[in-house]
């Protein structure tokens, strides 16, 4: 009995022991294979970070891009505080002295400007002059230029001051043509971003749809990127080819200017439209250019 009771008590100890080594050696193994889990996930997500970075870097550089004319990086811009105003600062025809009557006209309250950049009748250069000279921060002017195709009537490159550039060749594409005007409207309005451009058409005369969605098209990757906040189109009073503009466009248009006529029915008949499409309806030539 004796010896039964002492080889009970020698053996139990050594059992024990036995089975804590097997423990030990296996979670040793389990922290070991965590471990190196652990590693290649954090291999994993560097190389990820890394590609994104790489990627980002060649989007904000304009990637692959073979057109001549060098597509503007991404900037990062102070939000805006304004909104279009309801009465506007039209600086067309003030020639020489648009830099002056824009300050004037900005340190009596107006907020809104519109300008034209390759339009013969603006002085854009002017316009940011003026709005540098007023001492009113930036974000809280609503500067709205236009773009016009070198077909339009009344495109004229006295605005072009880029180096290397202008005067513009008349054979540019259009989405050359697209990318000279922001760049040069950029640099004459001493600014990083627009806040409205315009498509320009001349009076009645609209451009083929087909050239308008394809500038509509370029101008809408200038909004993505935050160079320009709001889209829109000049002088269609054509109630189908503004609905598949509207229909068709990513970026909606969200301002309509028109000439206030008789001879277009004062737009009588697209009211209900701009409304049911909420885009602003800009009048110009109200107080003269009508008929009587």
């Amino acid at each position: 009995m004796r010896s039964t009771r002492s080889n009970s008590i020698s053996h139990s100890p050594n059992v024990g022991r036995s089975n804590n080594i097997n423990d030990d050696e296996a979670n040793k193994g389990n922290r070991k294979s965590y471990i190196q889990r652990i590693k290649a996930q954090l291999v994993i997500y560097t190389c990820c970070f890394l590609l994104a970075c790489t990627l980002m870097y060649i989007y904000s550089s304009g990637g692959n891009d073979t057109t001549t004319i060098p597509k503007l990086k991404i900037k990062v811009v102070p939000p805006s505080k304004a909104l279009p105003g309801r009465i506007i600062y039209g600086a067309k025809s003030k020639g020489g002295n648009t830099a002056k009557l824009v300050k004037d006209a900005i340190e009596s309250g107006f907020r809104h400007i519109a300008t034209g950049g390759f339009h013969s009748e603006y002085n854009e250069t002017g316009v940011g002059e003026g709005w540098k000279a007023s001492g009113v921060q930036r974000n809280e002017l609503y500067l709205q230029t236009l773009f016009l195709h070198n077909s339009v009537s009344g495109y004229a490159t006295q605005n072009c001051h880029l180096p290397d550039v202008c005067p513009p060749s008349p054979d540019l594409s259009i989405e050359e043509q697209v990318h000279i005007s922001i760049k040069s409207s950029l640099y004459n309005l001493q600014t990083d971003y627009i806040d409205a451009v315009l498509i320009h058409n001349f009076r009645a005369k609209l451009q083929p749809y087909e050239e308008t969605i394809q500038v509509w098209r370029i101008l809408e990757e200038y909004v993505d990127r935050g160079t320009i906040r709001d889209l829109g189109i000049v002088s269609v009073h054509d109630k189908e080819y503004l609905t598949k503009l509207y229909n068709e466009a990513r970026m909606k248009p969200t301002i309509i200017q028109n000439r206030f006529h008789s001879n277009r029915g004062y737009d009588i008949s697209l009211r209900p439209l701009f409304k049911e499409l909420n885009m602003s309806n800009q009048l110009f030539w109200i107080l003269t250019g009508s008929a009587t």
